[in-house]
């Protein structure tokens, strides 16, 4: 999303279930938009049966801020109905996922760039009235397209309380100080250097380290405005209560877009929402003041009088939605590393682990930007042949297994696509008592759910002090 006319190269944006069995006439949309991701053989005929619906339109218009959401912005985006870009900007306040914008920035070209960034500065300028998740999105294609934001948004979006939206500004600058060399946008980055999030204060590093190595970036700037700065990682040890939810690369080659940055913040929102449901626990979370991945909450545990301390770290392993930048984006490298060793450290020591990520074929659990063939898809074969990402899964469990300091795991969950068929004869042949694998391939929004809701189950058990009957799940 470069250029105007890559823009097509993303249109699979929001895609994923692919194994149903042929609909029958009539059968709910829904259904019917269950088959239009990318890779599924029979898309075309589903395709061809959503366009003979009638009001397919209003179907897909009123479907927004329901559950049907992502099958809505899925059916758009494969029926390329860039028509529906004025009702979609309309829509935008009973969205505060951020999907509904990516899906709109998909169909930016020539006609309607000018209204659609129109709108998306005057959501930046109130941001104090949109989502987080939504402020991210709007600067997504800001900063690869190449159009300027006043100072004073900026200033105000580098402050704001979201760690995410810091950093998405930061990522809009970097774009920018590097393709315009002004100052400007140095100069925003440079306000962040106060900031105490370490996740932060990385990506800054990432991005002097760059500039090291662009003397037209470097020119552009003063010798004063130049700043060191050290990121130093929190240190503390969690003794108990160590629960992980990592999301791996989620691209969605051939087309370019990656998810697992917007789908993590949605997440995310959700946790540190205050609790108005006893049957819900995924909530009331804060977040650590040093620390953006690491939320902690309190419980009351019945017949305890020490309250329950839950420590969850949730991490994501792209820097952008654009899989070809993230290629060349120094930062990319550093939020893979930190995702993996999230994912592996907590396999050795952590209580609950779940990733939510692609399976790469049985090639296992994968947080970086996937090797492709010549046809610029994922390489099947690679990583059916090698299976990294599996060996180093079952490495840092043997090690766990090794550690008699260390119990086992509570639960392990891999919100991937056919999971049960690629590792779960692996994980039983290891021992593992607990976890949940998936029987199908799965949609995002679908993975999304899920993973939220067995976490919500494992808290209330904990909670509660109660096993749960089913542990043991394959869906």
């Amino acid at each position: 999303m470069i250029r105007l006319s890559s823009l097509s190269l993303i249109l699979p944006i929001l895609c994923g279930l692919l194994c149903f069995s042929p609909p029958s006439f009539g059968e709910p949309w829904q259904e019917i938009a269950r088959h239009v991701g990318p890779a599924e053989g029979d898309r075309q005929e589903h395709i061809d049966q959503l366009k003979k619906l009638e009001n397919l339109d209003k179907v897909v218009i009123d479907a927004i801020g329901t559950k049907d959401q992502a099958l809505a912005l899925d059916t758009i985006s494969a029926l390329k109905l860039k028509h529906l870009v004025p009702e979609l900007l309309e829509s935008i306040d009973r969205d505060d996922t951020g999907f509904l914008i990516l899906t709109i920035s998909v169909f930016i070209n020539k006609s309607n760039y000018a209204k659609i960034f129109q709108t998306y500065k005057n959501r930046l300028a109130n941001s104090t009235q949109q989502s987080p998740a939504n402020l991210v999105a709007f600067l997504e294609p800001l900063g690869r397209l190449g159009e300027p934001l006043p100072t004073k948004t900026l200033q105000k979006l580098i402050r704001h309380h979201f760690p995410e939206v810091r950093s998405a500004t930061l990522d809009y600058s970097r774009k920018m100080m590097f393709r315009y060399y002004n100052q400007k946008y140095h100069s925003i980055i440079k306000m962040a250097a106060a900031d105490r999030t370490y996740q932060i204060r990385q990506q800054i590093e990432s991005y002097l380290i760059e500039l090291e190595s662009n003397p037209k970036a470097r020119k552009a700037i003063s010798a004063k405005s130049f700043f060191k700065l050290a990121a130093k990682r929190p240190s503390f040890k969690i003794k108990e209560n160590d629960l992980r939810v990592v999301f791996g690369y989620k691209d969605a080659r051939p087309g370019r877009f990656v998810g697992d940055r917007h789908e993590r913040l949605a997440m995310v929102q959700h946790l540190l929402e205050p609790c108005k449901r006893s049957d819900r626990q995924t909530c009331g979370f804060r977040r650590h003041s040093k620390d953006a991945n690491l939320l902690l909450k309190k419980v009351t545990v019945p017949g305890n009088k020490v309250p329950l301390k839950l420590h969850l770290r949730i991490v994501h392993s792209s820097a952008s939605t654009d899989d070809q930048e993230n290629r060349i984006n120094p930062y990319q490298k550093v939020l893979s590393a930190n995702a993996e060793d999230v994912f592996l450290t907590g396999l050795r020591e952590a209580d609950l682990v779940f990733y939510n990520g692609h399976s790469r074929f049985g090639g296992g659990p994968d947080f970086t930007p996937p090797l492709l063939n010549t046809s610029n898809y994922v390489d099947s074969v690679f990583y059916r042949t090698y299976t990294s990402g599996l060996t180093r899964m079952m490495s840092a469990l043997e090690e766990r297994a090794l550690d008699k300091q260390v119990g086992q795991i509570d639960l392990f969950g891999m919100f991937s696509c056919a999971s049960t068929q690629h590792f779960k004869k692996a994980l039983k042949e290891k021992g593992i008592p607990k976890f949940i694998t998936s029987k199908r391939l799965l949609h995002y929004a679908e993975a999304l759910r899920r993973t939220e809701k067995q976490l919500n189950l494992y808290l209330k058990n904990l909670i509660d002090q109660k096993a749960s009957p089913n542990q043991i799940v394959s869906n």
